[in-house]
């Protein structure tokens, strides 16, 4: 890591107001739910299937007490959640939703250590 303040900066980035919905910082928890879910933005295999997304807005619009109770364990649980939330958001707010947590991902990885780089 060649920057850590640039890198805990970008995880602890501001939320975003879009409407009624936050989107909450990309903080450690965030991230591991997101790595337990298989993110797309995570796992690099972008899709256009919305239902792969839905955890990780589930995920990133939601306070990190909400989501405490999930784990390994129990990822169909909150992906069943994931979708009852989802479907009370304005689709019209999806869009601005996508991009706000794209560039919370984007901007950590531009700072982030590559985990499969070679250490000399």
């Amino acid at each position: 890591m060649d920057n850590p303040k640039a890198t805990v900066d970008a995880l602890l980035e501001n939320k975003a107001d879009i409407g009624d919905i936050t989107v909450y910082e990309l903080t450690i928890a965030r991230f591991a739910l997101c790595e337990l879910v298989k993110c797309p933005f995570v796992s690099g295999e972008i899709t256009q299937s919305i239902n792969d997304y839905v955890d990780t807005f589930y995920i990133m619009c939601n306070d990190v007490s909400k989501l405490a109770k999930y784990n390994s364990k129990n990822t169909d649980e909150l992906h069943k959640d994931a979708l009852v939330w989802a479907d009370t958001l304005d689709f019209d707010k999806v869009p601005a939703i996508f991009e706000a947590i794209l560039k919370k991902f984007k901007l950590l990885n531009t700072v982030a250590p590559d985990s499969t780089e070679k250490k000399s």
